[in-house]
């Protein structure tokens, strides 16, 4: 989104709104609150970066107490703010709420109050610390020890690296869910090694784990927004490619994840405000400034004999395949159900190198008849899918790729 000003009377008619919402849900629910809202000093009261930050406290609050009885949210100009009533003693919410507040630099701009059902808050047992010199925030701001450009750049720094790390952390979980959920035909998973006789799931978490700094870097990339962000993006990619060789003893575990995700990381990053398709055109964009090497890999050997075939052509299309597959997981599909449609729609490069085009239509036609089974008859359709799979050596790694796009996507959108 666009930076928004907020003036003192959008500032108090914003703290007003939630003191009527806290009012209101103290009477009609009896139960404790807790008011959520950033700390930002300053006009800016509104930036991809400060939505974001509070979106994934959001997100931090729900995973840690659970989903309240009741919530009110508030966005304009003066900020995002939430008013929950929850189903716990406010003494426990209190706790909950400073262990956030406490955890690393973010949690210094995240702004927690509980409400008890006395309609008084509860204070800190500690007071909270200075966002700059880390004394008594209270002391500091009384005396103006700091001023506001300065707390201004602790803040942006501290909400642009929040940002970048959350993205690195999801793309690294996207692989990893990829590669355990079981079962899977033709690929790694927790049960076998699919049609991969140098793979295994061990092997495939530590090859994800290994690409952290890589995605970390994607997104810083992307939130600098240079005229030279995809060439140094590239450069990330082609240095990620040998920490996964080397992590993996030479084995290609993650190149086509490395080129797909890393383009949606940078992307994301760059508007943090956007979704989906937005975020998909957004990689495509980048994809087209990447300059194309000049390989002998097995993707681009596919690629001369079937064009539209491989991630490249993937990404230029804006992610078709990964928007598919989102849009599945988002209307509560399983990854499963989307793997196995993109398994029936996709040109699987992977698929095309080890099988040609008869192993193609072999997945397509196999992953189809599962997809239009009923729910009772998929698993053991899947175990015998898989076992055919390993027999003909087919591995359909390209589908798997898009799926942990698709995952990330999802996390980001959603937090699940």
């Amino acid at each position: 989104m666009s930076i928004a000003y907020a003036d003192l009377e959008t500032v108090l008619r914003f703290r007003d709104e939630r003191t009527e919402a806290q009012r209101l849900l103290l009477d009609q629910y009896r139960s404790p609150l807790v008011s959520f809202t950033m700390n930002i000093a300053g006009p800016v009261k509104r930036s991809g970066l400060i939505d974001f930050a509070f979106d994934e406290g959001m997100k931090m609050l729900k995973a840690l107490i659970g989903e309240p009885v009741c919530a009110r949210t508030f966005c304009g100009a003066a900020g995002c703010g939430a008013v929950m009533a929850f189903d716990r003693s406010a003494a426990e919410l209190k706790e909950m709420c400073v262990s956030i507040e406490d955890r690393g630099d973010i949690g210094r701009l995240y702004d927690l109050d509980v409400i008890g059902v006395d309609g008084e808050k509860l204070s800190r047992c500690e007071g909270r610390r200075c966002l700059i010199c880390g004394g008594p925030a209270a002391v500091c701001a009384r005396s103006r020890a700091h001023d506001l450009k300065e707390i201004q750049d602790k803040t942006n720094s501290i909400l642009t690296e929040f940002a970048a790390n959350t993205l690195a952390d999801k793309a690294v979980a996207a692989l990893i869910d990829e590669v355990s959920l079981t079962p899977k035909p033709g690929l790694v998973d927790r049960a076998d090694s699919g049609a991969h006789l140098d793979m295994d799931w061990p092997l495939m978490v530590k090859s994800a784990k290994s690409l952290r700094p890589y995605f970390l870097r994607a997104a810083q990339l992307g939130t600098e927004a240079v005229a030279d962000m995809p060439q140094k993006l590239q450069e990330a990619g082609i240095a990620a490619e040998r920490t996964m060789l080397a992590a993996t003893n030479n084995v290609n575990t993650h190149k086509g994840a490395i080129y797909s995700i890393g383009l949606l990381c940078a992307a994301k990053a760059k508007e943090l405000d956007a979704c989906g398709e937005q975020v998909c055109m957004s990689a495509a964009s980048i994809a087209k400034r990447l300059s194309v090497p000049n390989s002998h890999s097995h993707g681009d050997s596919v690629r001369r004999l079937f064009p539209k075939a491989g991630p490249r052509e993937e990404a230029y299309g804006g992610f078709p395949n990964v928007r598919m597959a989102l849009d599945m997981l988002l209307s509560g599909r399983t990854g499963e159900e989307a793997l196995l449609k993109l398994m029936n729609v996709m040109d699987d490069s992977n698929v095309l190198w080890r099988g040609g085009e008869q192993g193609l239509e072999f997945i397509k036609k196999e992953s189809a008849k599962i997809l239009n089974a009923p729910d009772e008859e998929r698993r053991a359709m899947l175990l015998e899918f898989n076992d055919e799979c390993i027999r003909r050596r087919l591995s359909p790694g390209g589908a798997a790729d898009i799926l942990a796009a698709a995952l990330f996507l999802q996390s980001v959108e959603t937090g699940s």
